[in-house]
């Protein structure tokens, strides 16, 4: 036994899946639909085909969703008509990440446009650039307003990480544990240093499919049912109707 103050702390993923199977019956239905929907083929020959084998296939689906927020600001002009002008007289204007931005719905594609306090002025222009209106760009992010620590994103704190994913540990299927691990990685190299992830989700799909291999008039053949609509792939089918 470990001593007092040792914790023991185990990571683990199960799950159990029911693989749905498909009679000689439903495959035939299936292939039968198939075939009346190609108008090239007829479905005479799914009707009176003889079954050789069905075989279920388990095949897995992940998926990684990374829900991320990105902000950038950018100098707009309007014409003046003696409207209230919020300028650098009421305050210092905060950074990008510092201005209050309503969270939408999550997984849910919008952009914002949001004005910057203390950051309005009037001026007469003609022609002016940004060095005529005194304004340089940041020298570190040349003026995007999009780098930061990679760590917190501006806030002090590692808030985000806890609303990241962990990898899946203890699949059945090794395969999915290390794609999983892969992509998240992958996910948070790719938008960690421009974005702020805001959110992660991953989802296992589990996807039914049977191999149907059958004979017709002397000839093998082998067809796909996948899917809970029961769809059909079939590479080859047996004949063709000949418009003459």
């Amino acid at each position: 036994a470990p001593p007092p103050g040792w914790l023991d702390v185990i990571h683990g993923y199960q799950a159990a899946f029911l693989v749905p199977t498909v009679s000689e019956d439903v495959a035939r239905e299936a292939l039968v639909k198939f075939a009346e929907s190609k108008w090239r083929y007829s479905a005479k020959p799914a009707r009176n085909l003889t079954f050789k084998d069905l075989k279920a296939i388990t095949v897995y689906r992940y998926r990684l969703e990374t829900y991320t927020e990105t902000r950038t600001s950018a100098w707009q002009f309007e014409p003046y008509h003696g409207q209230a002008v919020d300028g650098p007289q009421f305050g210092v204007s905060p950074p990008p990440w510092d201005i209050p931005v309503s969270l939408p719905q999550r997984f849910s594609d919008m952009v914002v446009k949001v004005r910057v306090p203390h950051s309005s002025f009037v001026k007469v222009l003609l022609k002016a650039t940004n060095k005529d209106l005194g304004i340089s760009n940041c020298h570190t992010c040349h003026g995007c307003g999009r780098t930061r620590c990679r760590a917190c994103f501006g806030r002090g704190m590692s808030l985000d990480v806890c609303l990241q994913v962990y990898p899946i540990q203890g699949f059945p299927d090794q395969e999915i544990c290390d794609v999983s691990q892969k992509l998240i990685s992958e996910h948070f190299n790719r938008f960690s240093s421009t974005s702020r992830i805001l959110q992660q989700r991953q989802t296992i799909e589990m996807v039914p499919l049977t191999h149907a291999h059958y004979t017709y008039s002397g000839k093998d053949f082998d067809f796909f049912v996948y899917g809970v609509e029961n769809k059909v792939h079939a590479a080859k089918y047996p004949s063709a109707c000949t418009i003459l």
